[in-house]
């Protein structure tokens, strides 16, 4: 096997290892119609993501165990994750999972689908009667996302040099890393098929 030119895998959660964004999955289904009006924000570049979370998360008062119970009967981690994450521990690479999300569903969603032993990075919220909001893994300086995936990948970097990032652009830091001289390049097959790809041959990050 071609050795890997990496050392360490960060993977989104929402819209890559699940393929919807399960936080707005829940703010259809439980939140009053002005989170949409929120999320246009977002979109805008009107606010950073952290604001957009904390603002339509506060829609929310149903207890977070029905919030979760919602997500882990309508959303499941794609089947081909768990595979990914085995022939990475064969391979000798460190997986983790960046979610910028309410992030409470990311560990019970991956426990539900066999997937143990990755490292999760995600914001600290709790939902049910006044839902609180923490940021973790946020950026020290700039608070426009509430994890910061471009520290989470700068982390691996000290410890395993080059590292490869999967994830949709514009949540997880795309106009910093392209600035800094990231390279990005699009999948067109499955998420497993084209990390692996990827990790054993395609362009240093």
């Amino acid at each position: 096997m071609t050795p890997p030119i990496v050392g360490a895998v960060v993977v989104d959660f929402d819209g890559t290892i699940v393929d919807q964004d399960v936080s707005e999955q829940i703010l259809a289904a439980f939140a009053p119609p002005e989170w949409w009006e929120i999320d246009l924000q977002f979109q805008r570049g009107e606010i950073g993501s952290r604001e957009c979370l904390v603002r339509q998360g506060s829609l929310l008062t149903q207890p977070q165990a029905d919030l979760l119970r919602y997500a882990l009967e309508h959303h499941r981690v794609d089947p081909t994750f768990r595979g990914f994450v085995d022939w990475a521990r064969e391979a000798g690479i460190l997986v983790a999972v960046a979610s910028d999300g309410f992030g409470f569903y990311v560990e019970p969603m991956l426990r539900e689908a066999g997937v143990e032993g990755v490292e999760v990075f995600t914001n600290a919220t709790r939902f049910g009667g006044n839902p609180s909001f923490a940021f973790p893994f946020g950026h020290p300086i700039c608070v426009g996302c509430g994890v910061c995936k471009m520290n989470v990948v700068l982390r691996y970097r000290k410890e395993f040099g080059s590292v490869a990032f999967v994830g949709a652009f514009r949540s997880s830091g795309g106009r910093t890393s392209t600035t800094s001289g990231t390279r990005w390049a699009p999948w067109t097959t499955s998420p497993d098929r084209w990390i692996r790809t990827r990790v054993q041959g395609g362009p240093r990050v």
